[in-house]
C-alpha cells in the first residue's frame, strides 16, 4: 500500500524525509535537557544529602559532649553512700556506652 502512495509525493519527498529528522532532533534535544537538569540535581541531591549528614554528626557529637559533661560533674557530686551504691564499672558504662547510644539517637534523629 506505502509503495504505491510513495509516488505522489514527488518533489516533496525532500520535505518527507525532514520531517521526521525533525522531529528527531527535537525528541534528543528534550531528552538532553531533561537529562542534564536531572544531574545537576542529582549532585545537589548528593552535596545537600553530605552536608546534612556532617551536620547531624556535628550536633550529635556536641550534645554527647555536654551529656558527658554534665554526668560527670553529676557523679563528682555523688556522697560516699552513693559511691558504694554504684560500681565504678556501672558508672564508666553510663559515661561511655549509654552517652554514645544516646548520641547515635539524635544523630538518627536529625
Amino acid at each position: 500500500m506505502i509503495k504505491k502512495l510513495i509516488p505522489f509525493l514527488g518533489e516533496y519527498r525532500r520535505y518527507a524525509v525532514l520531517a521526521p529528522l525533525a522531529i528527531v532532533c527535537e525528541t534528543v534535544d528534550y531528552v538532553l535537557t531533561v537529562g542534564g537538569m536531572m544531574a545537576a540535581m542529582a549532585v545537589l541531591a548528593l552535596v545537600f544529602g553530605a552536608a546534612a549528614g556532617r551536620f547531624a554528626a556535628m550536633a550529635a557529637t556536641g550534645y554527647a559532649k555536654n551529656l558527658r559533661q554534665s554526668l560527670f560533674k553529676k557523679v563528682q557530686e555523688f556522697s560516699f553512700s552513693n559511691m558504694d551504691r554504684f560500681s565504678t564499672a556501672s558508672l564508666i558504662t553510663r559515661l561511655t556506652t549509654d552517652v554514645t547510644n544516646t548520641q547515635n539517637v539524635v544523630m538518627l534523629m536529625l
